[in-house]
């Protein structure tokens, strides 16, 4: 049987550092890749994605916007492309020559304006609601951005499904486990949340932090205490 292919737009993991989006996405991408057959669609402008995983770069003009590569490179990448692509950031081609899937991570800038600024929020506005249109499944990270997109898209139920966020290695049970039975809750909440689970005493984080500020030219300055 024919394995499944599967574009997809890897900008986000292309960061420096790595956002939400593409934290995310790193988490997947292995896990993806043992089930279908992945081509990593990048931005030819910046560096390569350091991975096994085969990737293409695709080449806008210099100067031009993201939108560009979206709406002018991608289309035409995938006309010799026999698979699905997968827009990954609330995004797809306008007029995509094959089965496209989008991920909408959240509608912030549908229900709460505010937190944009015009240009801005109008463009993802437009891009998210053409993709949630022509889209033949709508991914969401949780079931409250789930009811969002239909209430707000009015599309119906069974084209939108739910697959939780990514997440790395180090933000797993298995930190956890590693410290033995005899470790803290405290200790445990903490490798959980990243790092072996040790508490940075106060006067360790500040020595680290004036540290990092003598090598970014800052002069310290001792504090003058009250007579």
């Amino acid at each position: 049987m024919t394995r499944l292919r599967v574009a997809i737009d890897a900008r986000r993991l292309q960061d420096e550092p790595l956002g939400g989006v593409g934290r995310s996405l790193a988490g997947l991408v292995d896990l993806l890749a043992a089930e279908v057959d992945i081509v990593l669609l990048t931005d030819a402008r910046r560096p390569p994605i350091d991975t096994t995983i085969a990737q293409f770069a695709l080449a806008p003009p210099l100067c031009a916007p993201e939108l560009a590569w979206i709406q002018w490179n991608v289309p035409r990448w995938l006309r010799g492309f026999r698979g699905v692509f997968h827009g990954t950031f609330n995004q797809l081609p306008w007029r995509s020559p094959v089965p496209a899937v989008v991920t909408i991570h959240d509608l912030s800038f549908e229900v709460h304006p505010e937190g944009m600024g015009r240009a801005k929020r109008r463009a993802f506005q437009l891009q998210a609601r053409r993709a949630a249109r022509v889209a033949t499944r709508v991914v969401a990270p949780s079931q409250f951005t789930r009811r969002e997109l239909i209430e707000q898209y009015h599309l119906s139920p069974e084209r939108v499904v739910v697959t939780p966020w990514g997440t790395e290695a180090r933000f797993g049970p298995q930190q956890a486990m590693a410290l033995g039975p005899t470790a803290s809750p405290a200790r445990r909440r903490r490798a959980l949340r990243g790092g072996d689970g040790r508490c940075t005493p106060p006067r360790a984080r500040r020595r680290g932090c004036g540290v990092a500020l003598r090598a970014r030219g800052h002069r310290h300055r001792p504090r003058r205490r009250r007579p």
